[in-house]
């Protein structure tokens, strides 16, 4: 209301708050299409693309597989090279999951599986990874509101000194 009692349209643009809890399906949590790459693809490709998404884990030929940092590691120590094709050390078939699969169970199956991703399928054609660490920042603020904001501030916060040197 104005000043004079009438009644004020506002028009309000946003996008809907996504509240995600530990109940909360997959799909509200992973909004992501997953990132994939080819089996053929050299190794360095699948790291660079993996550092340009900002992600720990891809698709290897969308879902046949899933290569992680771990088994990048893995790769490298059992005598792959930079230009060995990805399909040489991924993990396939990857673990899959409905959309409709909460925080919880997603959190559980992760660890009776000893895995740190699942695939989320939202239908046939529309694949999303989620990891531990998505699963943990959920359950991490459902548990204790105060200690994520905290984290999540501190964070955020610039830091107090500037290193000059």
């Amino acid at each position: 209301m104005d000043a004079t009692g009438a009644f004020i349209d506002l028009e309000v643009r946003h996008e809907p708050l996504r509240v995600v809890g530990a109940t909360s399906p997959l799909s509200r949590l992973a909004l992501e299409p997953a990132v994939a790459v080819a089996g053929s693809c050299p190794l360095v490709e699948a790291i660079a693309t993996m550092r340009r998404a900002g992600v720990s884990a891809l698709l290897v030929d969308d879902p046949v597989g899933l290569i992680t940092h771990r088994d990048l590691a893995r790769g490298l120590v059992d005598g792959q090279g930079p230009t060995d094709r990805v399909e040489a050390v991924s993990t396939g078939p990857p673990i899959t999951v409905p959309g409709a699969t909460t925080v919880v169970a997603a959190a559980a199956l992760m660890l009776n599986e000893h895995v740190r991703h699942l695939v989320v399928v939202l239908d046939p054609d529309d694949h999303r990874v989620v990891s531990m660490r998505d699963l943990l920042a959920v359950l991490l603020q459902t548990v204790d509101p105060n200690l994520w904001l905290t984290s999540l501030r501190v964070a955020l916060d610039p830091p107090s000194e500037i290193w000059v040197g």
